[in-house]
């Protein structure tokens, strides 16, 4: 069963966001488009964690014969930027 959803909108506010999807060839198809590539986007913190692996990654540690030392403030300074 198919549905509609609808939005408000300002027209004066809104109004070059609603020309420029009017202008678009199949207005619905590009909204669910935007709403999947939305919905599929990495959160900060998956990116964070993700560089922080490639990193420890290319470090040649040897953690049996020393536990490295990580400062947490270098960790809160990375989340922090």
């Amino acid at each position: 069963m198919n549905k509609v959803k609808g939005f408000s909108y300002d027209t004066k506010k809104h109004e070059k966001i609603i020309v420029y999807v009017e202008s678009q060839q199949n207005q619905s198809k590009y909204i669910w488009s935007l709403v999947k590539r939305d919905m599929e986007k990495k959160s900060i913190e998956e990116i964070v964690k993700k560089e922080i692996q490639k990193a420890l990654s290319n470090m040649k540690l040897d953690i049996k014969k020393e536990e490295p030392k990580i400062d947490p403030s270098e960790i809160n300074s990375i989340l922090a930027m």
